[in-house]
């Protein structure tokens, strides 16, 4: 379970997600800014309501029912996780070996970045090789990007 979070972790912060022709490839590219932007955003979200429901709720008529808490926390549980989940979704799906068309597109890319292509790679190989090849590129990725 730890080698998905480590893998997962990676892909996040290597995946090329700004690039959009990658993108309508790959779904990772999503699930990676999702998970930037959930990790950045729900926690902070979250305890903002819990702040303002101990602030403000608990001390006026309308109190929160106790039968009520079993789904409450349910949801700021879900709320804290996804963030978590994101990364362990990215972390399998890094795993996935490449099929056939992939694998010579992969080994277009390290030929590209100077790199010896791997023989049986997966989809964090593609990703660092890709982060590599679009560093190499500098600030304008774009005959890069054409030429593969």
């Amino acid at each position: 379970m730890s080698e998905l979070f480590r893998r997962g972790k990676e892909m996040v912060r290597i995946w090329p997600r700004d690039i959009k022709v990658i993108n309508a490839m790959y779904r990772e590219g999503l699930i990676a800014s999702m998970v930037v932007y959930a990790s950045k955003w729900m926690p902070p979200v979250l305890c903002f309501f819990i702040v303002w429901y101990f602030c403000f709720l608990r001390f006026s008529a309308v109190s929160f029912p106790p039968y009520l808490w079993p789904s409450a926390v349910f949801m700021l549980m879900l709320g804290f996780l996804a963030p978590l989940w994101g990364i362990r979704t990215l972390g399998k799906r890094s795993l996935r070996k490449l099929n056939s068309r992939e694998i010579a597109w992969y080994a277009r890319i390290c030929r590209s970045a100077g790199d010896i292509p791997d023989s049986a790679p997966d989809v964090l190989l593609l990703a660092r090789a890709l982060r590599k090849a679009l560093d190499n590129a500098g600030t304008n990725p774009k005959p890069f990007l054409d030429d593969i």
